[in-house]
């Protein structure tokens, strides 16, 4: 259904997914740096039909960053 990097909406709030499970998922409200300033709204999972789905995922990368999370994270053996 959701999955990280999301942009959703829930009531009057509006960010990305920063965590996902299936018991609840977490949303970003401003800035994600300095990570300990950090504001996140927690939704739980009888709650996610009323999260709204703003902007996939996918929308959000650009070329570089796709390239990036398709490479292999261990080179091969030879």
């Amino acid at each position: 259904m959701f999955k990280e990097g999301d942009i959703v909406e829930y009531k009057t709030v509006k960010g990305k997914i920063v965590f996902i499970c299936e018991l609840s998922l977490s949303i970003l409200v401003g800035d994600e740096f300095p990570k300990r300033h950090q504001t996140r709204v927690v939704v739980y999972n009888h709650e996610w039909d009323n999260v709204k789905l703003v902007c996939d995922s996918l929308e959000n990368v650009t070329v570089a960053q796709r390239q990036l999370m398709n490479r292999p994270q261990f080179p091969p053996r030879v």
